[in-house]
């Protein structure tokens, strides 16, 4: 069965969908059931972040993102609001990789793949509520896409800068969410099966050690 896609149904699902996140975020919603918690468990600790890093029980890489945004607590609306915007990049990039990973598939099928994570309860809490879920994805989908750049690249060239990209994006995915670190194994694995012992390998074991080191001090 030929299933017809238009341009004009997509952009009505994404504003259908968008709006929904906005009501969702002016209506306080959290179908998690934790975001809200998790979101006022966090506001002391930015505070102690900001009087001293160094004694937080907390990975404080979230935290350095918030000083970026260089928005003070009392705009704590617009903060919030500014990260939402934020998340829409985690559909963002699993469109990037639906298309590198399927790339003979309709693009308009991948599109609204990747939309359907704006209707996942966790995904919409954590885009309302503050926390380190939603930028973890961005990263841990950034690893995944030059993952899937490193199998289909014919450049000989590219490959380093890939491997580079992947583990810097991993690294970083794991400095919101430690549990991210264990998928490192499985993009080892994978390289391994195919470079076997190689420059690429060692790089990416290197990559992966010197990148460790900021996680295995805090």
């Amino acid at each position: 069965m030929n299933i017809k896609i238009t341009n004009k149904q997509i952009l009505l699902i994404f504003s259908f969908l968008y709006t929904s996140l906005i009501l969702g975020f002016f209506l306080d919603e959290d179908l998690a059931g934790g975001a809200i918690r998790d979101f006022n468990h966090g506001l002391p600790v930015i505070e102690s972040f900001k009087e001293n890093y160094l004694k937080t029980d907390h990975s404080p890489f979230f935290f350095i993102f918030l000083t970026i945004l260089n928005i003070p607590l009392e705009n704590l609306t617009f903060l919030r609001f500014l990260y939402l915007h934020i998340s829409l990049l985690v559909p963002l990039i699993f469109y990037i990789c639906l298309k590198e990973k399927f790339p003979n598939i309709n693009k308009k099928i991948l599109i609204l793949l990747s939309l359907i994570i704006l209707v996942s309860p966790h995904f919409r809490a954590y885009s309302f509520w503050l926390g380190d879920v939603n930028i973890a994805l961005v990263f841990l989908l950034s690893s995944i896409f030059f993952y899937l750049k490193i199998n289909n690249e014919k450049n000989y060239g590219n490959f380093y800068t890939y491997i580079f990209l992947n583990v810097l994006c991993l690294a970083l995915a794991a400095y919101f969410r430690p549990i991210y670190s264990i998928i490192s194994i499985y993009f080892f694995y994978k390289i391994f099966i195919k470079f076997g012992s190689s420059k690429e390998v060692f790089l990416f074991i290197l990559l992966n050690l010197l990148l460790a080191i900021p996680a295995f001090y805090f």
